[in-house]
């Protein structure tokens, strides 16, 4: 049995970890958009997988013939070499993610998500403080029982799980569908 003193310290203790666990919330909220902004900046190099290499010396040769064949026509036509029309080729590391308004849109809709995790971890870390509390003051308990209280609080990271690029992608793709006379713009390639 603890003591009156005893539940009141242990109620302390309680409340300073509910104080911490909403600073770590916040401290997840943080980290969570930075690992979210790693994952939308990925840039990938062509050479980081041999299809993609070579696919791209394949396009390469291909538009250095057809840009051959252009020259040869811009000569007949007598078009002067500053004038002339060309084709270009590039590698796109970044794909739709290359667009800035699109990672505006997603860093946003991932913010969202995040603020909506946070506040609900905090509402869950309140409510699991308040039930240790109240276990610990209504109840004559024992240092075990005390100890179980404690351990029922939540940590932040099963409140909180990681974002993931292709649920925050979802609810872009989603949200874009369902905009009614709202503008966002189709930033797939053409």
């Amino acid at each position: 049995m603890l003591t009156s003193k005893e539940r009141e310290t242990l109620v302390q203790i309680v409340r300073k970890r509910e104080k911490v666990a909403k600073a770590k919330a916040t401290e997840r909220t943080a980290a969570l958009l930075a690992e979210f902004e790693l994952q939308m900046d990925r840039i990938y190099s062509f050479d980081e997988v041999d299809t993609w290499a070579k696919a791209k010396a394949e396009a390469e040769k291909a538009v250095e013939a057809a840009q051959r064949k252009i020259e040869a026509a811009c000569d007949k036509l007598g078009i002067p070499q500053d004038f002339r029309p060309g084709l270009y080729f590039g590698w796109r590391g970044q794909g739709q993610n290359g667009w800035k308004q699109r990672r505006t849109e997603l860093r946003r809709i991932a913010k969202a998500q995040l603020d909506a995790a946070e506040k609900a971890a905090r509402a869950s870390i309140e409510m699991a403080s308040l039930v240790a509390q109240e276990g610990v003051m209504i109840t004559a308990i024992n240092g075990v029982m005390a100890k179980q209280f404690l351990d029922k609080l939540p940590t932040v990271e099963i409140l909180m799980p990681p974002l993931k690029f292709a649920d925050i992608e979802s609810l872009f793709i989603e949200r874009k569908k369902t905009a009614q006379g709202s503008y966002l713009p189709d930033y797939s390639v053409n």
